[in-house]
């Protein structure tokens, strides 16, 4: 009787409302979540599910459960402890939103045979607009760019040091960004994986490629299958090169993680990308 007294008809009601707009926001935030910041095929391989975690927790939880729990009909001061929680969920709100937006891939970049997403953090802590590289490059969302290495190997040694000297991947380097062209095309093409010799190598992984290849038909034998070292996740990224953008992660370990049997560490590896290739 106690907990029926407590969730009386002006409470839930005031529940209701205060759920009612935070949905609201919450469609309005999902939708740039999966399409605009996370779209896929990169939504489960850079943290999409964090996304919607977080700004489920400040939005649709947060707000409304303090509502429930403060919310008396005639208690004096409830107009300031409205006001109060209407200020903690739009700060939180605003915490979460900021770390979302900041933490969701700006650029898919290919150094050497890998290629790497970039969060939007790392890139402005380069130097670099991220609006700017996403207006100039069109290679999918987000874009992919190749990024264009000296061929001079005294030239490629001084641009690795600097990087791990200013503590900033090549990836980042956005002045050496490249578009897809049919120049690059071929530098994606000598970097694909081939699939059957990946196979023939590891045939325990045989039924997941096997599966891929059904749910994309034909189509699946132009796609170009590239390492992807990404913020939470390592794959093959199947490129389609008609269409000039990535389509679908095939969800297997590319071949450097299982000859390493573990992420790459060392100062190459931290220079390429970050961190052994956790961008983040």
């Amino acid at each position: 009787m106690k907990v029926r007294a407590w969730f009386t008809r002006d409470k839930l009601r005031a529940f209701g409302i205060h759920l009612g707009i935070s949905l609201f926001i919450f469609s309005v935030l999902l939708y740039l979540v999966l399409v605009h910041w996370y779209p896929q095929p990169l939504f489960a391989t850079d943290g999409g599910w964090r996304a919607i975690r977080i700004i489920t927790a400040v939005d649709l939880v947060l707000g409304p459960l303090l509502t429930l729990i403060v919310y008396r009909r005639g208690k004096p001061g409830l107009k300031f402890d409205l006001a109060a929680i209407a200020c903690v969920q739009l700060a939180a709100l605003a915490a979460g939103v900021w770390i979302v937006h900041s933490e969701h891939p700006a650029v898919v970049a290919l150094v050497e045979r890998e290629l790497y997403t970039v969060p939007t953090y790392r890139l402005r802590e380069a130097g670099v607009d991220p609006g700017t590289v996403g207006r100039r490059f069109r290679a999918g969302r987000p874009p992919l760019v190749v990024v264009d290495l000296p061929e001079d190997d005294e030239a490629y040694r001084m641009l690795l040091k600097r990087s791990v000297a200013e503590g900033r991947p090549l990836s980042t380097h956005a002045d050496r960004y490249r578009d897809i062209t049919p120049a690059t095309l071929a530098v994606l093409r000598a970097a694909a994986v081939d699939v059957d010799q990946y196979l023939a190598r590891w045939p325990r992984y045989r039924d997941r490629v096997e599966a891929f290849r059904r749910r994309h038909g034909p189509a699946a034998d132009r796609f170009l299958y590239l390492e992807l070292r990404s913020r939470y996740h390592w794959a093959l990224a199947a490129f389609d090169p008609e269409a000039r953008r990535i389509v679908d992660i095939l969800d297997v370990p590319p071949p450097t993680q299982l000859e390493n049997q573990r992420p790459a560490t060392g100062t190459r590896s931290a220079a390429r990308g970050d961190g052994g290739g956790q961008n983040g």
